[in-house]
């Protein structure tokens, strides 16, 4: 598949995300064209690459992720429980029960920008591990990752790639897992409330069942309907998930329907700089940030302008003070953020 396929996953993504998030706040004309915070969660974790200088791969710099959280709570549009866990409440309970959504559209991107697959497989797990410790999604992640990857490598034929994820699933290990990852969980796999290794391994069963073609079983929803796109025995026209129907498009390489989102070029531009960290064409050094400047954005009155690490050249060009929450709106060279903090 030609790399710049990646315009139809993202494009057909967001358009999705968009209607979602338009249903969800009963079509109020005044975010018509908004994604949510699943489509954010990929921009930050796109703006958070970061090619190695020392391995054949593109990694996520946490520095520049957890600096890209912390500002992203206050324009924020919407966001999951395992979200407001990790920023808020660091609750072992939510971490170890919740699923987070937006994994999925980070794990395409991962995938896609990464060509060894020991890279994929470690990014893929640190970056699930740093908002949902959920066993099942963890799972579908890891099998979603192996599918794309493949996929991406040119492989069409869906017996070919069911079998190598077979073949991939009966070496999942937990104890290698584990131990290799240990520094990444967030709570100490004690204070699961069950067994791990048990339900690790009922999710490998279950896995398992399904590539051998039993669909009853419950689990992997995403990474069964995504197969099902491989196999024409999906319609995508009443489906809700931004990730398989993003999918389809970049299998069917199509747009679905008419784009119409909140900074398309913007989102058109990250589809080519994906490319182009794929490609190696990106400069590790023009993207390090030796020094942080990140000034509070509330601090700024309407037409002020600043500079900002993470946002670049700002101006305010609305704010209002009156009401339950401070909103001011900061115009950037790709968009225009709507920050909120609650009144004093």
């Amino acid at each position: 598949m030609v790399s710049d396929e990646i315009k139809y996953f993202l494009l057909n993504a967001c358009n999705k995300d968009k209607d979602n998030y338009r249903n969800l706040i009963n079509g109020d004309k005044t975010y018509n064209n908004q994604w949510s915070y699943i489509v954010e969660m990929m921009i930050v974790t796109i703006k958070s690459l970061m090619p190695s200088t020392e391995k054949v791969s593109v990694e996520i710099d946490y520095n520049r992720l957890n600096k890209e959280m912390d500002l992203w709570i206050n324009y924020r549009h919407g966001t999951n429980v395992s979200l407001k866990n990790i920023m808020f409440r660091r609750d072992s309970k939510i971490y170890w029960s919740q699923q987070d959504i937006s994994i999925y559209g980070r794990i395409f991107i991962i995938t896609y920008v990464n060509k060894n697959y020991g890279a994929v497989e470690r990014e893929v797990i640190k970056n699930i591990l740093y908002t949902t410790g959920n066993i099942s999604q963890m799972m579908e992640g890891i099998l979603l990752s192996r599918f794309l990857f493949i996929i991406f490598k040119g492989e069409i034929d869906v017996n070919k790639i069911i079998d190598e994820l077979k073949q991939y699933t009966i070496y999942l290990s937990k104890e290698d897992m584990v131990k290799k990852y240990k520094k990444y969980f967030r709570f100490e796999t004690d204070t699961y409330d069950g067994n791990y290794t048990l339900d690790f391994e009922r999710n490998k069963i279950n896995a398992l069942n399904i590539f051998h073609g039993m669909k009853d079983r419950l689990g992997l929803d995403i990474l069964r309907r995504c197969i099902d796109i491989m196999t024409n025995n999906l319609c995508v026209e009443n489906e809700k998930n931004y990730f398989v129907y993003g999918f389809y498009g970049f299998v069917k390489r199509e747009f679905i329907q008419n784009i119409d989102i909140k900074d398309y070029d913007f989102i058109e531009s990250l589809c080519d700089y994906l490319i182009k960290l794929k490609k190696g064409r990106i400069d590790p050094n023009a993207l390090s940030i030796n020094s942080y400047e990140i000034p509070d954005v509330f601090e700024f009155k309407e037409k002020q302008r600043f500079k900002h690490s993470l946002l670049g050249e700002c101006k305010v060009i609305k704010r209002n003070d009156e009401g339950e929450f401070i909103l001011s709106f900061i115009k950037n060279k790709t968009g225009t953020y709507r920050f909120f903090k609650k009144t004093p």
